[in-house]
């Protein structure tokens, strides 16, 4: 049997071995000493390959006959430690283990930091209590380790372990704060924060979901500078639209649908057109303020002008430019209904009877929207009857048809009296 037939590398090239659990012990250490016994003399060992690993079986036997190493991680920010784990008794190829375990763990830890972080570059030290045998230092660039470097090492270290001996990877991920430029970029309202912050927690939301869920979001997280849409944006040639919450749910609805995603082009009809329209509404805003700004500063100079007997404030004074305020936010003192389901699901019962009366697509798929943001938001059929005018407001800056956002929120009375009888 050649050497290469023995080596392995990230891809594990050594046999799979079917240890299932009804086998017991006794068959695993008869393999593993069978195993032993046909290995070539001089010969490194291998990894187990992830396919066949199984973490309750030991794989510490006198005989080894898989590489195991222990791994000591650790988080740097800013050049403090603010976590890491020890990982004893690895025995799967170490592209492996971060792929299916040190990866989560390390953005986890990432992530419950109180501002955005950015890679450095990474440190890896290989050890093995062998006082003859010096530590291995090597550096890699943000999170681009070569996994297959390491395997390499280990490998060429593996005949320790018939000595007894231990080996040992110290990996330490150095992350900085993100520039004060990008930092700035990113700030903005309260509204604007709070938005970034919901972003952030959809792709948390995301780990732990379906294959629909990691597709979407592999071929929509934006790709960063010059781009500041992120984490996650629409790609129109040159044009970059920024992706929301309810946008990642509309684009997995349709995969699960069997809708394929391939590229930046293959997205649906209704999301491009949804995207561009909440674009150009969000100019359009942009332009206006601008306008408004400017009467501002025409008003600041000119005489005021006092209206008299007008309907509502007969000692109303307006400028040079009149703008009505928002609406703000009504706080009723009895409930206006009593639902004697959950809220969520009576929203979404409420959006089933909406897109009962409706036979278009396009205003079914309208409501769609509207059912997503509402529960995206935490809102209730009471809190959007109350406050008619802000959420009708609220639905159409986010892309909702008018007409569907119209009947959204004034049909919620007339709904309660049908449910009632």
């Amino acid at each position: 049997m050649c050497a290469d037939t023995w080596s392995s590398d990230d891809a594990s090239e050594s046999q799979p071995h079917d240890f299932s659990d009804s086998d017991g012990d006794h068959f695993q250490r008869a393999t593993l000493a069978r195993k032993s016994q046909l290995r070539p003399a001089g010969i490194g060992l291998s990894f187990v390959p992830y396919a066949d690993w199984r973490p309750g079986l030991a794989y510490d036997e006198e005989l080894p006959d898989y590489i195991r190493y222990d791994v000591e991680w650790k988080l740097s920010l800013n050049n403090r430690s603010r976590g890491g784990e020890s990982e004893p008794g690895v025995v799967i190829s170490p592209k492996d283990f971060w792929n299916h375990t040190l990866q989560s763990k390390l953005r986890d830890a990432v992530e419950r930091g109180s501002k955005p972080w950015r890679p450095v570059d990474t440190k890896i030290i290989y050890t093995v209590d062998d006082r003859k045998t010096k530590p291995i230092t090597k550096r890699y660039g943000k999170l681009k380790v070569k996994w297959s470097e390491v395997a390499k090492q280990l490998q060429d270290w593996s005949h320790f372990l018939r000595d007894s001996k231990k080996l040992s990877v110290q990996i330490t991920f150095y992350y900085e704060p993100e520039s004060d430029k990008t930092a700035t970029a990113t700030r903005g309202t309260a509204a604007q924060v709070a938005e970034n912050n919901a972003q952030v927690n959809a792709e948390l939301t995301v780990l732990g979901r379906d294959d629909s869920w990691r597709r979407v979001v592999a071929l929509v997280r934006c790709p960063g500078p010059p781009c500041n849409k992120g984490p996650y944006c629409w790609q129109k040639g040159p044009k970059h639209y920024k992706l929301l919450s309810h946008h990642l749910k509309i684009l997995v609805d349709e995969t699960q649908k069997g809708h394929n995603m391939q590229t930046h082009d293959d997205l649906p009809e209704r999301v491009r057109t949804q995207l561009e329209a909440e674009e150009e509404q969000q100019a359009e805003r942009s332009r206006k303020r601008r306008r408004d700004e400017a009467g501002s500063s025409y008003a600041a100079g000119a005489p005021a002008i006092h209206i008299h007997n007008a309907p509502g404030d007969a000692n109303a004074v307006y400028t040079g430019s009149y703008i009505p305020s928002s609406p703000s936010i009504i706080f009723p003192t009895s409930p206006a209904f009593d639902f004697e389901e959950s809220r969520d699901n009576v929203v979404k019962a409420y959006v089933e009877w909406q897109q009962s009366k409706v036979s278009s697509q396009k205003l079914k798929s309208s409501y769609s929207l509207i059912e997503v943001l509402t529960l995206d938001y935490g809102l209730s059929l009471e809190m959007i009857f109350a406050n008619q005018k802000r959420y009708f407001k609220f639905f159409l800056n986010h892309g909702v048809l008018e007409g569907v956002a119209w009947h959204f929120v004034c049909n919620i009375k007339r709904y309660y009296e049908l449910m009632v009888i």
